[in-house]
């Protein structure tokens, strides 16, 4: 508890220096960070944020991370596939990400820019919903078992998850990571008995 006290200020001081500096400052209000991010293991699907200072003007080169440490039913594509979970904003401020993975979690992921919070609530959203890296019809059955609340269902990210959902999985069906074996569910039996 004490850390977090000594934080605060100091991450405050680090805002003042960079003002003083006239460096451009993220701001969390007048930025455009998505609470809603969908990954597919093709890389097909992306998620843009706007950073913008506080005078509402685009930071060109603020470097924006998203951090996935508390969401551990999401996976990320294994090497050889490279994973850029930090860019930097072009001339309009703008960062694009196509990351790979499946899996997702509900409101748990955090989007920093420069070092500065931009968003601590955002949920990942797969077509691979079972997060075995490969898109299939259980991804469908896993998918029509969530509720209309649940954020990792919301595959379009329209707020909802509903039956235009199924139709992302639909589009995406077949999608795998680089390097991942697609293994169908009815196969496995005669693989395990392959490699013994």
């Amino acid at each position: 508890m004490r850390a977090f006290h000594l934080l605060v200020p100091l991450a405050l001081l680090a805002l003042v220096v960079a003002a003083q500096a006239g460096l451009s400052v993220p701001s969390p209000f007048n930025s455009n960070v998505p609470s809603c991010l969908r990954v597919c293991p093709f890389g097909d699907l992306t998620y843009t944020v706007v950073i913008r200072d506080q005078a509402s003007s685009p930071i060109v080169g603020s470097v924006v991370q998203i951090d996935f440490i508390n969401c551990s039913t999401f996976h990320l594509c294994p090497p050889p596939t490279p994973q850029n979970t930090t860019q930097s904003t072009n001339g309009q401020g703008v960062a694009v990400f196509a990351l790979k993975g499946g899996g997702g979690c509900a409101r748990s992921v955090r989007v920093f820019a420069d070092g500065v919070l931009m968003a601590s609530s955002v949920s990942v959203a797969s077509p691979d919903q079972d997060g075995n890296l490969f898109v299939t019809g259980l991804d469908q059955t896993v998918l029509a078992a969530k509720t209309a609340a649940d954020p990792t269902g919301d595959l379009n990210c329209n707020g909802t998850h509903d039956a235009a959902d199924g139709n992302v999985i639909t589009a995406h069906m077949g999608h795998y990571c680089d390097g991942v074996i697609p293994v169908a569910p009815h196969s496995w039996g005669q693989l395990k008995v392959h490699y013994r």
